[in-house]
């Protein structure tokens, strides 16, 4: 649905969550991840990277990795 969403030559800015990891390695959450009810998947930087190229985006590159603090987290 992302990629419909832009006009040719347009670019994605995606701002998710990662884990530490190979490609091809993901954390998949039995229920919840962190009581945020969107999470499904934690892909490690190369596996994010490879699922954008198998669904069609090109020149994917990751522009930076921060460590999300407490300060960051809503709370409920």
């Amino acid at each position: 649905e992302l990629k419909g969403t832009l006009r040719r030559g347009g670019e994605l800015v995606l701002e998710t969550l990662v884990v530490d990891g190979p490609e091809g390695y993901s954390l998949m959450p039995e229920d919840r991840y962190g009581q945020m009810r969107n999470v499904w998947f934690l892909p490690s930087c190369p596996t994010l990277l490879r699922w954008l190229d198998k669904t069609g985006f090109r020149n994917a590159q990751v522009v930076d990795v921060s460590e999300t603090t407490t300060d960051e987290q809503r709370q409920t």
